[in-house]
């Protein structure tokens, strides 16, 4: 499966916050490429599976358990399944993809 950047378009879910997704199996795996406007905050929550966190550009501050970091373009974060973590400041415009693994109930392993 192949997707374009042109085939995919942001969808606002929140003021402040758009997310599109490319084609693939999301049986084995959830990507999403999420855009933040400054100032926007997300609360602490935890997921079922671990993910990773790409910041393509911007600038967030985020937590992970009882870490905080500024995070920027280039960077990375890893958040294991059941931590705790949340976006405490939009600190620029951000655009950050999220890769994580499906829920254990539909990850059918390869």
């Amino acid at each position: 499966m192949i997707t374009l950047d042109e085939e995919m378009e942001f969808v606002e879910r929140w003021p402040g916050l758009w997310v599109r997704v490319p084609r693939h199996d999301e049986t084995k795996f959830n990507v999403r490429e999420c855009k933040y406007g400054p100032g926007r905050v997300f609360k602490a929550h935890p997921h079922d599976t671990d993910q990773i966190s790409y910041i393509k550009e911007g600038k967030i501050r985020v937590m992970v358990g009882d870490e905080e970091r500024v995070v920027g373009a280039g960077g990375y974060y890893y958040t294991p399944a059941g931590a705790p973590h949340h976006i405490k400041e939009v600190l620029e415009p951000t655009i950050e993809i999220l890769i994580g693994l499906a829920p254990p109930e539909t990850n059918t392993g390869s």
